[in-house]
């Protein structure tokens, strides 16, 4: 994994703790993305597609730059 995937990685599933969110399998079902597509995001170092950033970032109310570390949440 890059550090940008290791950052991005730990930002959501940080943000996924902060929300009270009990693990990937709720969240996944919260934002309708399928529970092995964000598991490989944080685990595996694969990166969303714009769709998808587009989602989180609603989701969590944040911005890019917030998500992706380049500045803090």
């Amino acid at each position: 994994m890059t550090k940008h995937q290791k950052t991005f990685a730990y930002n959501l599933k940080s943000l996924i703790q902060e929300r009270g969110l009990k693990g990937i399998s709720e969240f996944s079902k919260d934002i309708d993305i399928p529970r092995q597509t964000i598991s490989d995001w944080i685990h595996k170092g694969r990166s969303p597609n714009l769709d998808a950033l587009h989602q989180l970032t609603d989701f969590f109310d944040i911005s890019l730059d917030e998500l992706l570390g380049k500045t803090a949440i």
